[in-house]
């Protein structure tokens, strides 16, 4: 999830550094501009997918259903990155396709039903569907520490009506998952909103 977070900031970075002070080749060339938004989505949808994998892995991790615990063992956690990566390999192929120059304007530019397509699903895959599924297991992975936490307190109850140390430690590092859960979760939204409003503008429009 870093490396692809930290491989689109380089990609978008040296790309803007380079337009400053050269010609942009995105806006020159047609297999940059293809190039570029082909590898800038398979990075970002990698990033946000694999945020969301991480979520519903805290959220399985926190289950009391063994099936669903089962999710959020190590080996189950590697195939879903490597699912994600294939998947989002594929995914954005129809840039490839689609993308093309008019002027010095690098986009879907010479097919309507090309450009709606492209706007749905940039807005579904890009936004929706990851800040539901982030926001569902957040509010999931809290419900169940509730009931874990009401569990302990109900067995250790008629012995002191406290938690034990060892116990109380563990609802700490609980609380503090969640914590990050949430403010990842909440910083996403965020940042994601202003994008988000662009692709739901763009796919009414057409």
């Amino acid at each position: 999830m870093s490396i692809a977070a930290l491989a689109f900031l380089i990609c978008v970075l040296s790309l803007a550094l380079y337009a400053l002070h050269q010609t942009d080749p995105v806006t020159t060339l047609l297999s940059f501009c293809k190039l570029r938004i082909y590898v800038l989505q398979c990075l970002s949808l990698t990033y946000r997918w694999c945020l969301t994998a991480a979520c519903f892995d805290r959220f399985a991790l926190s289950s009391n259903d063994l099936h669903l615990r089962n999710f959020a063992r190590v080996q189950i956690a590697r195939r879903t990155v490597r699912i994600i990566i294939v998947v989002c390999t594929i995914a954005p192929v129809h840039t490839l396709i689609f993308y093309n120059l008019r002027g010095r304007v690098c986009g879907i530019v010479y097919s309507s039903a090309a450009a709606l397509y492209h706007s749905v699903f940039s807005t579904l895959a890009f936004a929706v569907l990851p800040v539901s599924i982030m926001f569902a297991c957040a509010r999931l992975t809290y419900r169940n520490l509730v009931l874990q936490r009401r569990r302990q307190q109900v067995l250790v109850g008629q012995r002191s009506n406290s938690l034990n140390n060892s116990d109380e430690e563990k609802n700490k590092q609980n609380q503090q998952v969640l914590r990050m859960l949430l403010a990842q979760t909440l910083f996403y939204a965020v940042t994601i909103a202003p994008l988000m409003c662009i692709y739901i503008y763009n796919a009414i429009t057409f």
